[in-house]
């Protein structure tokens, strides 16, 4: 099953870089918004504290109102690409591992 979910995420990640390549995309936006989702998204499991919870979303909020405001439409890219290797990286690493 790992094969077969790592197998489909590297199809979509590709597409979308290869997308965003065809369409010319800003790398640096895309870059950004890569490196600002794929640590938050990775670990999900540690937002159980309210405060850490916060930080988060209020960053997310500005991180959006930003980029709408100064036109950055390509990090939606970077974002997609985060939560499409964040997620199954949490999923099967992060989530099943204990911590003493």
């Amino acid at each position: 099953m790992k094969l077969k979910i790592g197998f489909i995420v590297s199809l979509i990640f590709t597409a979308l870089i290869i997308w965003s390549i065809e369409n010319q995309y800003s790398f640096w936006q895309i870059f950004i918004a890569f490196i600002s989702f794929i640590v938050p998204t990775i670990f999900l499991s540690a937002l159980k504290n309210n405060v850490a919870f916060f930080f988060l979303l209020t960053f997310t909020i500005l991180f959006v109102y930003l980029s709408y405001k100064y036109g950055f439409t390509d990090v939606w890219v970077g974002l997609a690409l985060a939560f499409t290797l964040g997620f199954p990286i949490h999923y099967y690493k992060v989530r099943h591992t204990k911590v003493d």
